[in-house]
């Protein structure tokens, strides 16, 4: 799993090896761009492609760029049969801000799912499938 804590997003790697974005913390930087939801593929960042990419290779990318200077990321989704890309590019804020509780609650939940809802066949992968965004307490 990935935190972006100063955009307030996470993203898991699924089992294709997309990134697909599993929580956008609601008044982040990434919740002003309805462009960005819980289930949207993110394929590229700053025109590094993040496919089949190890999650610790991502977290450099993602990390690498300044507070307050712009990411920009190729977010898709899929919506009627047909796929839409976006180009959205979000600006770090100035300062990193505190780990938020609702972040770390969603990474936590990535992390040590609960494994009775794993859906019917039992896989974990297949629960993600059909419960692309986790809740929040």
């Amino acid at each position: 799993m990935v935190v972006v804590e100063d955009l307030g997003l996470s993203l898991f790697l699924d089992q294709t090896g997309e990134y697909v974005v599993s929580y956008v913390l609601p008044d982040s930087v990434a919740a002003e761009y309805d462009k960005i939801q819980a289930g949207d593929v993110v394929r590229e960042v700053d025109g590094f492609s993040l496919h089949r990419k190890p999650v610790a290779e991502v977290n450099k990318v993602l990390m690498t760029t300044k507070p307050d200077k712009t990411v920009a990321m190729l977010v898709c989704k899929t919506q009627d049969g047909s796929v839409e890309s976006n180009l959205v590019i979000m600006a770090r804020p100035k300062s990193a801000p505190l780990p938020s509780p609702s972040l770390t609650k969603a990474r936590e939940s990535m992390l040590h799912p609960d494994i009775t809802d794993m859906g019917s066949t039992g896989d974990l992968s297949a629960s993600m499938a059909v419960h692309p965004s986790f809740e929040v307490y």
